[in-house]
């Protein structure tokens, strides 16, 4: 068993993006993440497909889904395999996702 601590969360921007930033906590070899990201208010989660399942857990803030819902703190959000989407921070936002296979970024 491994345990992450809060104090060991070390945030990276993401990308060239300093309105995101990224605490990866797992890798797997078949391309699947873990971790958490924290995104700025009015910044977006850029588009991307999912190639195997993915789970987020909303911690804290709000953000637009792009489809007319909205995914809040406490709300668990389930994307299918080749989802297509982009989300839009309404407020600071702080969420857990695991992307199973990992992403393509579009």
């Amino acid at each position: 068993m491994r345990v992450i601590t809060q104090n060991e969360h070390e945030f990276h921007p993401m990308g060239s993006d300093s309105d995101l930033e990224v605490c990866m906590v797992r890798e797997a070899e078949n391309g699947g993440i873990s971790g958490f990201i924290r995104i700025r208010k009015g910044a977006t989660l850029p588009r991307h497909r999912h190639i195997d399942a993915e789970e987020t857990y909303m911690i804290k803030g709000r953000m637009d889904l792009g489809d007319g819902r909205i995914a809040q703190a406490g709300d668990y959000l389930v994307m299918d395999p080749d989802e297509v989407h982009e989300m839009v921070a309404m407020e600071d936002s702080l969420f857990f996702v695991t992307a199973h296979k990992g992403v393509e970024w579009l």
